[in-house]
């Protein structure tokens, strides 16, 4: 799980400056401190869908954004590289969150098959009009064979 910092100096918000500790969403300026976490789950077979396979990922912030963003994927490990599985990204938005509250994005579904999957997810935000994002994908742990 990636945690990030975002701080505010009074009412004026220096440069967003991206401050990514273990590859999570980040914001970063001065005093007063935030933070936001990404966390990518590992991909499984569909409860909705029998047959598909999905992942999701959850942003939760210590403080209200004007916007907030994720983004999540599928990724097959094809002779030993992490390939990104067509179709199956997805990205949200939200506006006006809320501190404390999680927010979650799911991928396609994509049909169950054999191999070697994992989850990857990033997120986005505005804060006083400046925007930021993490700069690193956060993972879900690999899954062999995730509908078995």
């Amino acid at each position: 799980m990636g945690t990030t910092t975002l701080r505010r100096v009074g009412a004026f918000v220096l440069a967003l400056l991206l401050a990514v500790t273990l590859g999570g969403c980040g914001f970063s300026a001065d005093a007063g401190t935030g933070n936001c976490t990404v966390k990518a789950n590992n991909v499984h077979q569909s409860t909705g869908s029998p047959g598909f396979m999905d992942a999701k990922m959850q942003i939760t912030c210590s403080v209200s954004l004007e916007r907030l963003s994720g983004t999540i994927k599928l990724q097959r490990r094809i002779d030993g590289s992490w390939v990104d599985v067509p179709f199956t990204s997805k990205s949200r938005a939200y506006e006006n969150t809320r501190a404390g509250k999680t927010y979650v994005v799911m991928t396609d579904t994509y049909s169950c098959r054999r191999g070697v999957f994992r989850s990857a997810a990033r997120g986005s935000g505005v804060l006083d009009g400046r925007p930021s994002s993490s700069a690193a994908w956060e993972y879900g742990n690999a899954v062999t064979n995730p509908c078995d």
